[in-house]
């Protein structure tokens, strides 16, 4: 199955283009790839057959991408999407075709992805080929280092085609710290002490506060 979506492009070796957008935060990152595929080079039943089956997120075929096709702007679009946990994206079917190598490092400080210096789905070994491909990474997270060929606010851009597709992606993102176990205890343990002594003042001057009525109602009697 894993060659389903090479199969595709051996068939249309012309005009196809592909988005590939990734969005990226403290402990996931959402993977979507648009496919599109000029309708006058193939027809619906043959993109049909050639997406028949699932297509497998990791090589232990334990996950499938979601798919969906559709026909826009004279284009049959491909859709697929996954969201991963960020410590297997680097094991992600798409990233791992298209590079002969990448490494996502993940340490408690910050996220860092780098790729080999070649993208691999512009020319592949069949002799298949996309005209161009888009490459955009979208963050909330700050972005300590990155080498995209274009910025534009949260999203980062990388294009690749047939005469520039010799280049990495490489970027690195500041983690989001998380409050410790033990300084949520802390603060929860402080709230409780708060509370209880708060309850206490209160319960003291009510007490004082009926003590000193009786007084006065027992100095009223005599």
């Amino acid at each position: 199955m894993k060659k389903v979506f090479l199969m595709i492009f051996i068939l249309f070796v012309t005009g196809c283009s592909c988005e590939y957008n990734m969005v990226i935060n403290n402990d996931t990152i959402s993977e979507n790839v648009n496919i599109a595929i000029p309708s006058d080079v193939t027809d619906s039943e043959t993109i049909d057959n050639q997406t028949s089956y699932p297509l497998s997120v990791y090589s232990d075929r334990t996950n499938y991408y979601s798919f969906f096709k559709n026909e826009k702007d004279g284009n049959y679009n491909l859709n697929y999407s996954f969201i991963h946990n960020i410590k297997k994206f680097s094991k992600s079917y798409f990233f791992v075709s298209c590079f002969k190598s990448n490494d996502v490092s993940i340490d408690e400080s910050s996220i860092s992805i780098n790729t080999s210096d070649k993208f691999n789905c512009i020319k592949m070994a069949d002799g298949a080929y996309l005209d161009d491909v888009k490459v955009n990474i979208t963050t909330d997270l700050k972005v300590l280092d990155n080498n995209a060929d274009t910025v534009s606010g949260k999203t980062y851009t990388w294009l690749f085609n047939e005469n520039d597709y010799n280049k990495s992606i490489s970027i690195k993102l500041e983690k989001i710290k998380k409050p410790s176990k033990d300084n949520s205890t802390s603060r929860s343990s402080s709230f409780s002490y708060g509370l209880l002594i708060l309850v206490i003042v209160v319960a003291i001057c009510v007490i004082i506060v009926i003590f000193i009525r009786y007084r006065n109602k027992k100095s009223n009697d005599f």
